[in-house]
């Protein structure tokens, strides 16, 4: 199957999300939301030589849900379970790493490495002192034919004001996603630029999600990130750091 570009990426997703949401619509008759917003997405990046070595990313944003769908930014999906204490989803995610050649001088003669729509399965159990999610999710697009698991507790804060929720975790990455993303292919090795096959890798976060009620019908989101990876990403010759800083804020405003 042939590669995907942005475009088909991008524009899968937001089919899907249309078409999950008017099945929820006329599925559900009532536990219905919906906010639509927009805001704006920044984040380090990891590969040498770039002449930015931010990423903005300015971006609509929607959240909604009913009692078997829901929409979440870029991931859409069905509720397989959803009681009081544990929640399980299968999914639908647009990937947001890769780069082209012209991104960096140092990444010159390297092929485009490509955004890829993953599919994924996540379960999240509630318990008096906090929360417990664990994904998983597999390259859909055949982009890198590959997948990774993630772990994540969390201890949500609510008060009148606002809602924080940080959290603590990990992620595995397949070899093949590592190298896809980190390798060097044999046919793009310089003098300055060596061969590199990657394996799998194992990275570390934390981050802090929250929400502030503006206005009756109206709130800001948003969240910060910070990952620290292993040595197979770390050790990549193309690659200047072993950790990113990513976060993203908005206003949304509920329709419904």
């Amino acid at each position: 199957m042939q590669a995907v570009t942005k475009h088909t990426v991008r524009g899968a997703l937001v089919v899907l999300m249309i078409l999950l949401w008017a099945g929820g619509a006329t599925a559900a008759e009532n536990g219905r939301e919906l906010s639509i917003g927009f805001g704006g997405a920044a984040s380090s990046r990891l590969y040498k030589g770039l002449e930015n070595d931010k990423r903005y990313l300015p971006m609509p944003l929607i959240f909604g849900e009913d009692r078997r769908f829901f929409v979440e930014g870029i991931k859409a999906g069905v509720k397989i379970i959803n009681i009081e204490q544990c929640r399980f989803d299968v999914f639908l995610a647009r990937g947001l790493n890769g780069y082209e050649a012209s991104d960096s001088p140092y990444l010159e003669g390297m092929a485009e490495r490509k955004e890829a729509i993953e599919a994924g399965a996540r379960i999240t159990y509630w318990s008096p002192v906090g929360g417990i999610k664990l994904s998983g999710s597999l390259d859909a697009s055949d982009t890198y034919n590959g997948g990774e698991a993630s772990l994540a507790y969390m201890v949500p804060v609510r008060t009148d004001r606002f809602t924080l929720i940080p959290s603590v975790g990990s992620t595995w990455r397949s070899g093949k996603q590592v190298d896809y993303y980190y390798g060097v292919r044999e046919n793009e090795a310089t003098d300055d630029r060596k061969a590199y096959k990657a394996e799998a890798d194992v990275s570390g976060f934390v981050a802090m999600a929250f929400e502030v009620p503006l206005a009756a019908r109206l709130k800001m989101v948003g969240g910060v990130k910070a990952e620290y990876f292993g040595d197979e990403i770390h050790n990549s010759p193309i690659v200047n750091e072993d950790y990113i800083v990513a976060g993203h804020l908005g206003v949304v405003v509920t329709l419904l």
